[in-house]
């Protein structure tokens, strides 16, 4: 991939979707984060651009990426601010939220690039573990790449609280009780 011709052609994109004009600096961010580095950007310099950016690089090699915010809101102003840029690359894009049903997490999280709070794509991941039939997972297969937004807040506060799926024992028509006694029912003696 000519790294040259990949970055004048993005130029010319964020111009035309933003307005915006991509600095030297934040092409280094974008590097770094796909080399895997956590980057410093103070607010004003352009991290949601750059974590779009480096999202297009990814998707643009196959790769599904997560973005992760530190909460709804910014994953939906997120997604549909850089929206245009992503589907001018030749990207999907989609924000999951704690309020999007099954059938809307499942679709958007087919697009090469999610939005979504780092709670609420923990809890899809936790979630999809639990369920029986491959069919009602949300998540899909594809899950390759991780951006971390505000990466000090989500990594550093957020560490401490833990992500608990519980709910009162015995109810609905998975409960595991249930289904133990209607399988030891059906045991013979001996």
């Amino acid at each position: 991939m000519d790294v040259r011709a990949v970055a004048a052609y993005l130029d010319r994109v964020v111009d035309r979707e933003l307005g915006s004009t991509v600095h030297d600096e934040q092409w280094v961010a974008v590097l770094a984060l796909l080399d895997g580095r956590a980057v410093q950007l103070d607010t004003g310099e352009g991290k949601t651009l750059v974590g779009a950016l480096a999202a297009t690089l990814e998707a643009w090699r196959g790769r599904q990426v997560h973005v992760a915010t530190v909460n709804d809101y910014l994953a939906e102003r997120d997604a549909a601010w850089m929206a245009p840029v992503l589907r001018a690359a030749g990207v999907s894009v989609a924000a999951v939220t704690s309020t999007s049903t099954a059938e809307a997490r499942r679709a958007a999280y087919g697009a090469d690039v999610v939005y979504g709070s780092l709670t609420q794509i923990g809890f899809d991941t936790l979630c999809d573990g639990l369920v029986e039939k491959h069919e009602d997972r949300v998540l899909g297969g594809r899950r390759d790449h991780l951006i971390v937004d505000e990466v000090d807040a989500l990594l550093v506060d957020h560490a401490r609280i833990p992500l608990v799926i519980a709910g009162p024992w015995g109810v609905g028509e998975d409960d595991l009780g249930a289904r133990a006694a209607a399988a030891v029912a059906t045991l013979e003696a001996g």
